[in-house]
C-alpha cells in the first residue's frame, strides 16, 4: 500500500515531469541579472531573437541548462573575435541545441563528444566575440534559428526572465530534469508530513528521496543515507512517550517504524485513567493521518470527507485546528480543479 501511494504521488498530474525542461545556466544558489532578454533592442533580433544575456564577471562557472551531447566546443580566442566567440553547443537529442557564447580563453571545460547532465559544469564566462563586456549569452536553436523557452527555476514572470531583474539558479549539478521534478514533489510532500507530525510518512518519503538521489550519484550520499535512517529512530523515541495523545498519534502515523516501543508504551498506559479517552482520540488521529495520505496522493474528495468527519465529532483544540486548516487547503485545491465541494 505504501509503495502504491508513493507511485501515485510521483505520477500525479500536477507534479508530472516536464520533458525538455531548462534551468538557469549557472551554478545552484548563484544570482545574476538579465541584461538583455528576448527581442532585445541591442542585439537580440533575427537569429538571436529568443536569446538571454546574463551579466557576470569573466571566469564565472557556467552549467548546462539542459543535458545532452557536446557537439561543438571552441575556446582558442584570447579576446575579441566575431559572433559568439568562444562557445559550447549541446545537442539535446530532440532537434534542439543549447548554445553558450562569449566564453573566456581556455574556458571550455568539456570537449566535443562529452555527454553532460543538466547542471553539470561546462565552462567559464568571458568576453570573446562581439561583446561590449563580459557576460553569458544563452539560447536554444532548432532548425537554424533560436526558439522561445522558459526556465523552470524562474518562479516569476512565467519562467521568462525580464531585463534588469536578477534570478537565483536551482540548477543542481548532475541530476536529470526528470529526477529533479520527482524530488521536488517528494520534498513538498515531506514538508507537509513533517508539519503535521506524520513521521511514518516522512520515513517512507525520506527513503524514496534517498533512492532517487543515490540513483544519480547525488553528491551528499552520506547525508541522503543518514536522513533515510533518521526518521525510524525519531518514531521510536516519540512512541515511548508517556503522553497518551502523542502515543496514539504515533501509532497512527509511524508506518514502517519500530512497532515494539509502541506496543510497550501502550501496555504501560493501560492503567492510566485517561486511557479510555485516548482510544477515542486514537480513532480520529488515525482518521486525520489517513486524510493526510489521501491529500498527498491527490485523492482530495476522500481527504475532505475525513477532515469533515473530525470537525463534526471532535472538540479538542489541536486536532480540530489541524483538520480545519487541511480542509481549507483541500477545498481550495478542489476549487482550482473546478470540482464543486460537497455541501457542509
Amino acid at each position: 500500500m505504501a509503495a502504491l501511494w508513493l507511485l501515485l504521488l510521483i505520477a500525479a498530474p500536477q507534479e508530472a515531469p516536464r520533458k525538455g525542461s531548462y534551468r538557469l545556466p549557472y551554478e545552484e544558489n548563484k544570482t545574476y541579472p538579465l541584461t538583455q532578454g528576448n527581442h532585445g533592442k541591442v542585439s537580440h533580433t533575427g537569429y538571436c531573437e529568443f536569446a538571454f544575456d546574463f551579466g557576470m564577471a569573466e571566469g564565472t562557472r557556467i552549467c548546462a541548462a539542459r543535458g545532452g551531447k557536446v557537439v561543438d566546443s571552441r575556446d582558442d580566442l584570447v579576446k575579441g573575435g566575431t559572433g559568439g566567440g568562444n562557445q559550447i553547443r549541446i545537442d539535446h537529442g530532440d532537434g534542439t541545441f543549447g548554445l553558450y557564447f562569449h566564453l573566456k580563453h581556455k574556458g571550455c571545460l568539456v570537449q566535443t563528444g562529452d555527454v553532460v547532465l543538466q547542471g553539470d559544469l561546462i565552462g567559464l564566462s568571458g568576453a570573446t566575440g562581439n561583446v561590449t563586456g563580459p557576460h553569458l549569452h544563452f539560447q536554444v536553436d532548432q532548425a537554424g534559428k533560436s526558439i522561445p523557452i522558459a526556465f523552470e527555476d524562474v518562479e516569476s514572470d512565467g519562467g521568462l526572465p525580464k531585463d534588469g531583474k536578477s534570478y537565483t539558479s536551482k540548477n543542481t549539478p548532475g541530476i536529470p530534469a526528470e529526477t529533479k521534478d520527482k524530488l521536488t514533489a517528494l520534498l513538498k510532500a515531506t514538508k507537509l508530513a513533517e508539519q503535521e507530525g506524520a513521521w511514518g510518512l516522512v520515513h517512507l518519503l525520506s527513503k524514496k528521496i534517498a533512492e532517487e538521489k543515490l540513483a544519480v550519484k547525488y553528491p551528499p550520499q552520506d547525508d541522503a543515507r543518514r536522513k533515510a535512517e533518521e526518521t525510524p529512530k525519531r518514531a521510536g523515541e516519540a512512541a515511548a512517550s508517556r503522553d497518551v495523545a502523542a502515543l496514539f498519534r504515533a501509532r497512527a502515523a509511524f508506518e514502517g517504524a519500530p512497532a515494539k516501543p509502541i506496543a510497550e508504551a501502550i501496555e504501560a498506559l493501560k492503567s492510566d485513567p485517561a486511557f479510555p479517552d485516548a482510544k477515542s482520540k486514537a480513532f480520529y488521529w488515525e482518521l486525520f493521518y489517513k486524510g493526510l495520505k489521501e491529500e498527498i496522493e491527490g485523492r482530495l474528495p476522500g481527504a475532505r470527507s475525513r477532515y469533515k468527519n473530525i470537525l463534526s465529532n471532535r472538540t479538542d483544540d489541536d486536532l480540530r485546528a489541524r483538520a480545519e486548516a487541511r480542509l481549507k487547503s483541500v477545498e481550495a485545491k478542489l476549487a482550482e480543479l473546478h470540482l464543486k465541494p460537497a455541501s457542509r
